[in-house]
């Protein structure tokens, strides 16, 4: 479940610099996902 950005999630953990865009992208992949599935209904 880590993806191809296997130094973002290992960056994120460890809170180094490359979290925010990491997190950033997991959150709007999250948002895009829960949107599809709120239009389904």
């Amino acid at each position: 479940m880590l993806g191809d950005d296997i130094r973002g999630f290992c960056a994120a953990l460890a809170g180094d610099e490359g979290a925010r865009t990491y997190r950033d992208r997991w959150r709007g992949q999250l948002n895009r996902n829960v949107a599809r599935k709120l239009s389904r209904l």
